[in-house]
């Protein structure tokens, strides 16, 4: 029998394992890098949403409302609910500020959410107005 005009089946079989094994992992590290943005927008776009919740909650029940960033915890934490943020999440400093019964904030400060892929979030709480933007760089 002469083995020089071709691959054997089982040289064939590793061939194909190996070659699935690697398309298997480039397929499967960037849907992970992908859901992982996927989860820090949609914790962003929560904590978008509660913070405006609790200025109006502010402003209707014309009382002051306490939110929280705490970096040893790695939370928001509001009166009545606290956000845990995302393993790939975090942020250095705690700071913490009430929504005064106008509306408006008693401190000013940028929160920066990092991420060790992808873009940060910055938080820019304005002191006037009690709004705040979101940018991400």
């Amino acid at each position: 029998m002469d083995n020089n005009r071709g691959f054997t089946l089982v040289e064939m079989l590793i061939h194909l394992i190996i070659i699935s094994f690697l398309i298997l992992l480039m397929i499967k590290i960037p849907h992970r890098q992908i859901a992982n943005q996927i989860e820090n927008r949609l914790f962003v776009d929560q904590l978008v949403a509660q913070l405006n919740y609790t200025q109006q909650k502010a402003l209707f029940h014309n009382k002051r409302y306490t939110v929280t960033f705490d970096q040893s915890r790695q939370e928001v934490r509001f009166n009545d609910r606290n956000l845990q943020l995302p393993e790939t999440l975090y942020f250095n400093q705690t700071f913490i500020f009430d929504y005064l019964a106008n509306g408006r904030v008693n401190q000013f400060r940028t929160v920066t959410l990092y991420t060790n892929e992808g873009p940060h979030v910055k938080i820019v709480f304005q002191l006037g107005s009690g709004k705040f933007v979101v940018q991400t760089e």
